[in-house]
């Protein structure tokens, strides 16, 4: 009973703050995908952080709308009703912006993996608190996860800054956009949403910088016989 009542519970509160900060239900399928990309690495991160950017100012410039991205180790994708040239240039814009200086750039309020990590985090901490003391009861259930859904917007910003984003974005630039079959979890299709869009970046060019100047004397390691004494 007590833990039919806990994930009725999880969902409905996660499906509140959703709703809260006008992001899609929908998008919660997609959270499992985007964390599994992060963990590969910190390309994964940059991108993730001009996803953010990028999203960041279309809200600037067409006010708040259901848009939804997930980052990988190409660029980022984004799912959203809205003409390619103007979601490419305010892709360029928004990595400018970080390349500018501009951290807050990284960090979107309304991102459904942090909101969700943060969420089901904090309330596992309290729910396996309160089930560690025997104290389990609809009562201090919606407690915890009352709780928890206050502490998911303060920490939100700290998971992205520290854990899901990367302001290493110096040398990058945004390559082509082209239109792909919306996913979501598990390779499902989902139409609702708008269509989806493919955003390639390029890392920053390695310039290789020998060690030595050219015409400076290198020195050349010769090894040395160890002539043992025989006795």
């Amino acid at each position: 009973m007590h833990g039919l009542m806990i994930f009725s519970g999880l969902f409905g509160a996660l499906a509140v703050i959703f709703w809260f900060f006008g992001q899609p239900i929908w998008s919660l399928l997609n959270v499992p995908r985007q964390l599994n990309q992060l963990w590969q690495g910190v390309a994964v991160r940059r991108n993730h952080a001009i996803e953010h950017a990028t999203v960041n100012v279309l809200e600037e410039r067409y006010g708040s709308q259901l848009v939804d991205g997930c980052a990988t180790t190409e660029g980022f994708r984004i799912r959203a009703a809205i003409d390619p040239a103007l979601l490419f240039d305010a892709a360029r814009e928004g990595l400018l912006r970080l390349q500018r200086g501009e951290r807050s750039m990284a960090i979107y309020r309304r991102c459904a993996t942090a909101l969700s990590f943060c969420f089901l985090t904090v309330a596992s901490i309290g729910l396996g608190m309160v089930a560690f003391l025997d104290m389990l009861s609809s009562t201090s259930i919606f407690l915890a996860l009352t709780i928890a859904g206050a502490l998911t917007p303060k920490l939100s910003p700290l998971f992205q800054r520290f854990f899901t984003t990367s302001l290493d974005v110096k040398g990058m630039s945004i390559g082509a956009i082209e239109l792909v079959p919306p996913t979501l979890f598990m390779g499902l299709s989902f139409a609702a949403g708008g269509a989806e869009f493919a955003v390639r970046t390029k890392p920053a060019r390695r310039i290789y910088q020998p060690p030595y100047r050219y015409g400076e004397r290198v020195p050349v390691y010769v090894p040395v016989e160890n002539n043992t004494r025989q006795r």
